[in-house]
């Protein structure tokens, strides 16, 4: 949740009988909110009104959906693989540095001379440093997955479609923030209520559905 650009903070209180009160604050020392919190009641109450007549997506809707997924995670991909190969060319270099200096130190005869010493350090510097990369390109490649895993089906984009609002009152947590991730890129708020909300991409150019709900509240 955004407010003042900055992202708000969930926690819970508990009342004068016991009952536990989810909420989310803002603790930017410059932000100027008299209220420095809001309900997360008035959140999902904003999200489940939101949702309650169902998306009404179709056919026509999920293949322009297929579309913009495959679109954006082609972007994704393609920056996610530059920069796999700038830090498979880095590690390259940091590779054959270690090994120029590996064989140098070989060479030297005096283990206490001021060049051996230096070398050393730097040898030690440089695994480190190999290390960080192979792990970073370690990361990388974990974020290559299959295109196909990360989009939805027909059946269960048409199932979000029908049960949005059933998801998104879930009492699994899990379920509950799935749903909004997958629709949802943030929310802000002013000092009482919702003030504005915006849609992930796809969604967010895509279906009329969606964005014939002024009514229920702003977009960004």
């Amino acid at each position: 949740m955004f407010i003042y650009q900055n992202s708000m903070r969930v926690g819970s209180s508990t009342s004068h009988t016991d009952r536990m009160f989810l909420y989310y604050r803002c603790d930017n020392k410059s932000c100027t909110r008299p209220k420095k919190s809001i309900r997360a009641k008035v959140i999902f109450d904003f999200i489940y009104d939101f949702l309650a007549d169902g998306l009404n997506f179709t056919e026509a809707e999920y293949t322009r959906y297929y579309e913009g997924i495959s679109g954006i995670m082609g972007e994704k991909r393609e920056k996610i693989q530059m920069e796999l190969n700038s830090k498979r060319g880095a590690l390259k270099a940091v590779r054959s540095e270690i090994d120029e200096l590996g064989l140098a130190l070989l060479r030297q005869t005096d283990k206490q001379s001021t060049i051996y010493k230096s070398g050393s350090r730097r040898l030690s510097t440089l695994e480190l440093k190999a290390g960080g990369i192979e792990e970073d390109i370690s990361k990388l490649k974990s974020q290559l997955t299959n295109p196909e895993q990360d989009k939805l089906t027909l059946k269960q984009f048409l199932n979000l479609s029908k049960n949005a609002v059933l998801l998104a009152k879930s009492d699994i947590p899990e379920i509950k923030d799935q749903i909004c991730r997958y629709l949802f890129l943030n929310h802000t708020v002013d000092n009482e209520k919702m003030a504005s909300y915006r849609l992930k991409l796809p969604f967010d150019v895509m279906p009329k559905s969606l964005k014939s709900t002024s009514s229920r509240g702003g977009r960004n």
